[in-house]
């Protein structure tokens, strides 16, 4: 599960052309801008990710006086990427007098104790379907970590990643229990079986069941004991997410991991089971070590974060949400860039 707000350390403050008042401060892989000397560097900090719901009371200025917007009864604001004087700004950062007294060690969670979740977009009536249970105890759900959170990328340069378009749709995910039955679930949740259900649609028309008994298969015949089995990827095209539609008009499913056991398959495993599968995967940007994707850059994930910028590879029009990395050799290590002209346009 993300954490929301976590404490954390201010690694460094810069300056704003042009700005008097307001500097930038740096957590981590973040830049969030805040009131100059209101804190200061190496001091420990609350703070809060882009997404976050955050309420009214810890955060009054979001409403810019407006009556607050209301989530899941709280009433409060969404906090996302903002660009002031020129400068962007992802997070807040809030001193640790906003808790409780105690001690807090860097990297605690404490979006629970100030009442901080994570923002859902509204799920459109086309996708939202009727409840079966909960996502699969036994699945992985597909949430990758942002690269902004990711500490130590150095010993990773040498690595070969596999990098791929992180597309924006809807989470889909094809699953074979362990009672060998198939459920197709939302991020989220199981659905019940429904033709008028965009899940449903997407697993029907790619015969999703057949693909989740060959990927057993497959790994039976290795003399691998296959408990469960889950297909993943992402529904995008007219009706799913608006201005993200990629030109295509009839919802399609792009293949992006499987999972056996619950454990991601090997890169080189997946790569030989998409190609049989026959099912579209979602666009390959490159293969290469991490060194070779950042070049010489002194910080990885400013390299990283520029590369992810421009147009989508389906449609050369769109604007590109990202990208995911995922490690060769490591199928368990992967993270997630995501392109920040794609969040200041408004992309969830």
């Amino acid at each position: 599960m993300r954490k929301m707000a976590t404490i954390q350390i201010i690694r460094d403050i810069t300056p704003i052309e042009g700005a008097d008042a307001i500097v930038l401060a740096h957590i981590n892989g973040w830049a969030a801008v805040v009131k100059k000397d209101e804190f200061s560097v190496g001091q420990y900090v609350v703070f809060c990710e882009i997404d976050s719901w955050m309420p009214h009371e810890i955060a009054p200025f979001l409403s810019k006086g407006k009556e607050p917007r209301e989530y899941l009864g709280v009433k409060g604001e969404r906090l996302r990427s903002v660009k002031l004087r020129g400068q962007l700004s992802q997070g807040l950062i809030l001193p640790l007098n906003i808790l409780p007294q105690g001690n807090y060690p860097e990297g605690e969670d404490v979006s629970e104790k100030l009442g901080i979740v994570k923002y859902e977009p509204p799920v459109p009536v086309q996708l939202a379907g009727q409840v079966k249970g909960n996502f699969p105890s036994l699945v992985s759900k597909t949430e990758e970590e942002r690269v902004q959170n990711i500490r130590g990328l150095e010993k990773y340069l040498d690595e070969v990643f596999v990098e791929t378009e992180k597309l924006h749709g809807t989470s889909v995910s094809f699953v074979l229990n362990e009672n060998g039955e198939m459920e197709v679930c939302s991020r989220n949740l199981s659905l019940k079986e429904d033709e008028n259900n965009l899940y449903w649609k997407l697993a029907k028309k790619n015969d999703a069941l057949s693909m989740l008994n060959s990927v057993r298969n497959y790994y039976e015949a290795t003399g691998v004991s296959v408990k469960t089995v889950a297909i993943q990827g992402e529904g995008v095209g007219q009706g799913v997410q608006k201005g993200w539609e990629y030109g295509i008009q009839i919802p399609e499913f792009f293949l992006f991991t499987s999972q056996v056991n619950g454990v991601k398959i090997a890169e080189e495993d997946f790569q030989y089971i998409s190609t049989t599968l026959g099912v579209k995967s979602v666009p390959q940007v490159r293969m290469a070590t991490l060194r070779q994707l950042v070049g010489d850059a002194e910080n990885i994930s400013s390299a990283l974060l520029k590369r992810v910028e421009g147009r989508s590879l389906i449609d050369g029009k769109t604007i590109r949400e990202g990208s995911v990395f995922r490690c060769f050799t490591d199928s368990s290590f992967s993270f997630k860039v995501v392109n920040n002209q794609f969040l200041l346009k408004g992309g969830d």
